[in-house]
């Protein structure tokens, strides 16, 4: 039987009762998706706003504290020179 040549009401009624209550909150959702407004242009005024955290965090999470507190660059310049030396 070719279906697509009926109204939608005459296939409605060969549904049972079950199926037609699907059919009914269906076309319901449908309606109430249709009546939403659309969503409008997203804003972006939030942009640029975390600049100031740049130089301490990254999308990973804080940047790593320097290796030994003292701001030096390296673990090696933690110490002193001479500490660095077994002939001392």
């Amino acid at each position: 039987m070719n279906t697509r040549l009926k109204p939608l009401e005459e296939l409605v009624k060969e549904l049972p009762p079950a199926s037609q209550a699907e059919v009914r909150n269906l076309i319901e959702s449908l309606l109430e998706k249709q009546k939403r407004k659309p969503a409008g242009k997203s804003r972006q005024d939030w942009a640029g706003a975390l600049s100031d955290y740049r130089s301490r965090y990254t999308s990973l999470g804080p940047l790593a504290p320097p290796p030994c507190g003292n701001g030096a660059k390296s673990p090696r310049s933690c110490f002193g020179r001479s500490s660095l030396s077994m002939n001392d």
